[in-house]
């Protein structure tokens, strides 16, 4: 069944969700197509080697950058933190730095002041006799001088011993707070160097998931829908030409289904030979079936003088509905607007084959289909394996009435190596 897939796209919100778009609309070969990155496209699911690879690789990636964008914003946060620390730290520092030096100058003045009485002493200041005083009155004088000096010199030592306390501890804050800076700067030196690698390795990681998300796109459309062997580019291709057939000939009733039955058995939808199909239909390389000389195959020379199939003696088959040159000529259908009817573009070929087709009239009824893919290629058992087909694909769910299928053809180039193919076996119309 392969790998299930639903497109998940990094910053958006989300799946994509199922639209119902409206009707085909072709588009010329100068218009920018629309349906590329119609949501409903997107939401089937396909498989192939390549794809799936692609695919999970990019969910790889968008796992990382979840985390890696969850780190940068924890990291900015942090930055924010750590930021406010440092400045309050830096507050804080200029704090104890000015306590530092007002306590050292509160204890440096009672320093001084206690040399200065200490002076005052020595020279005998207090010590003279007041006018008038003698005697005991003297003494007494002299002991009260004493005394107060005493008192003022302890006060002096106490203010001292309380200033350079207050210092010390200044000094001690400021030096904790000028570690604590100095931490909380490496701190932040590594938060920021941890955010600026998260940073670069997002970038980084958003252009890897840009290219892989082009591969995907192109390689998408190249994969198979899961639970059948359908490209996706094919069954757009299918759907297209019966959905414009319905509205030419709404008698004929073909079916998209109808049509990848006999893609399928001619060309094992455009992939026969390692064919590749681009975005716009153009097969490289050609497919070009064997020739029609009347050994192997009925004998039809040529008719286009080799501008289709290279050979200027006998017709070949060509394209992947296997057309004959000179059927071609008749029925050769421009399908995806760019004014050149191709054999070797699927959405002109498909056009082409549901026209002829429908020229069997209304295509209702296992009997009704019968006769007309006997009119394509007239082989019971090439008719047989188409119905076995045809119903296979019935059994998808997968019906243009539901109108979710649809859009301009595209332009953009996407090439996916194929397996091996059925098909070619030279009698188509």
């Amino acid at each position: 069944m392969g790998l299930l897939v639903r497109v998940r796209v990094f910053g958006l919100a989300g799946l994509l969700v199922l639209g119902l778009p409206g009707s085909i609309a072709v588009a010329s070969a100068t218009e920018t197509p629309e349906w590329i990155s119609d949501p409903s496209w997107a939401e089937i699911a396909v498989t192939s080697p390549d794809y799936d690879r692609v695919t999970a690789d990019i969910l790889t990636i968008e796992d990382r950058l979840v985390v890696l964008v969850d780190r940068t914003e924890r990291a900015e946060s942090l930055s924010e933190h750590l930021e406010g620390e440092v400045l309050a730290l830096d507050e804080a520092v200029a704090i104890h730095h000015s306590e530092s030096v007002e306590s050292e100058d509160q204890r440096q003045a009672a320093v001084d002041d206690r040399v200065a009485l200490a002076i005052a002493q020595y020279m005998g200041v207090g010590g003279q006799e007041a006018p008038g005083v003698t005697g005991p009155e003297v003494d007494r004088q002299q002991a009260l001088d004493k005394v107060y000096s005493t008192m003022v010199d302890d006060d002096r030592v106490a203010t001292a011993a309380v200033a350079t306390l207050r210092r010390d501890q200044a000094e001690t804050a400021l030096a904790q707070a000028e570690i604590d800076r100095s931490v909380t700067r490496y701190e932040l030196s590594e938060v920021e160097t941890a955010r600026a690698r998260a940073e670069a390795e997002t970038q980084t990681l958003y252009e890897i998931r840009a290219e892989l998300g082009a591969q995907q796109d192109d390689l998408r459309w190249n994969a198979e829908v899961v639970g059948s062997d359908l490209p996706l580019l094919m069954l757009v291709a299918y759907h297209q030409a019966a959905s414009i057939l319905a509205e030419e000939q709404s008698r004929c009733q073909i079916t998209w289904t109808l049509l990848a039955g006999v893609g399928r058995s001619e060309s094992n939808h455009a992939r026969y030979g390692g064919a590749r199909t681009d975005l716009a239909g153009d097969l490289s390389p050609r497919i070009i079936g064997p020739r029609l000389d009347g050994v192997e195959f009925q004998e039809i020379f040529d008719t286009d003088g080799g501008r289709l199939d290279g050979d200027v003696e006998y017709d070949r088959a060509v394209g992947p509905m296997q057309f004959i040159p000179g059927t071609w000529r008749s029925f050769g259908r421009d399908g995806d607007g760019d004014g050149d009817a191709d054999p070797q573009n699927v959405f002109d070929a498909t056009l082409a084959a549901a026209d002829y087709l429908c020229r069997s009239g209304p295509l209702v009824g296992t009997d009704r289909l019968r006769v007309a893919l006997l009119s394509y290629n007239q082989s019971d058992a090439y008719g047989q394996a188409v119905l076995d087909s045809w119903a296979r694909y019935e059994t998808l769910g997968l019906n243009p009435e539901e109108a979710w299928l649809g859009g301009p053809v595209p332009e953009k180039l996407a090439y996916l190596p194929q397996g091996a193919a059925d098909g070619l076996d030279g009698v188509s119309p």
